[in-house]
């Protein structure tokens, strides 16, 4: 399965009219909608749109922008700025993201790692992701296969802001989070609190 991740950077004062949008057109999302976040911190102001479809399938696939053309999307995107569209798959010792309540509040974490290192990447972080689960839910980790570098996004659901400090400050006391060697394989790091829309399947 393909992971489609939309990025839509909304226009001054637009949010409000962003989601109102996206809660009339995500019935017409030609594949899987797994998922729809705003930002709460981070690069405040944006909307996250999750979906996924069978890449063998000729019944959905990626969102194309054509001149002139119209597309799920294509009533939302005058109250935007910017949009930005990434195709992942998930990590193969992970558990898809399925939908229903997980929790509160998600943390997303992306990492920008040197190109070539998915191997390695994959490797490095097995173990300690395992382990990290099993105190504190993982629904999203996946890489991209379709930019110039690869990109490494993993996706945390909390219970409150506080349980997120508690958890990620035991796991670093334990020397079990984060994984070693970090520093010297990516790039740039990104980190954004994201609260569930409405219509969102994963709340």
């Amino acid at each position: 399965m393909i992971y489609e991740l939309t990025t839509l950077t909304t226009a001054a004062a637009r949010l409000k009219d962003v989601v109102s949008a996206l809660d009339a057109a995500a019935s017409a999302c030609p594949a899987e909608l797994v998922a729809a976040w705003t930002t709460e911190v981070g690069r405040v102001n944006d909307v996250l749109l999750l979906r996924r479809y069978d890449e063998t399938s000729s019944a959905s696939g990626p969102t194309e922008f054509t001149p002139g053309g119209k597309n799920w999307l294509s009533d939302v995107l005058p109250m935007t700025q910017d949009v930005q569209i990434e195709q992942f798959r998930v990590v193969p010792y992970m558990t898809p993201p399925s939908p229903g309540k997980a929790g509160a509040i998600y943390e997303m974490r992306s990492y920008v790692y040197r190109p070539g290192m998915l191997d390695e990447l994959l490797e490095t972080w097995k173990e300690p992701l395992l382990n990290r689960t099993q105190v504190s839910p993982a629904p999203l980790v996946m890489y991209s296969i379709n930019s110039r570098a690869l990109r490494f996004i993993h996706l945390w659901v909390y219970e409150s802001y506080d349980d997120r400090l508690r958890i990620r400050a035991g796991e670093v006391a334990k020397g079990t989070w984060p994984p070693p060697g970090g520093r010297a394989r990516w790039m740039t790091q990104e980190n954004s609190l994201l609260v569930p829309m409405g219509f969102s399947p994963m709340k």
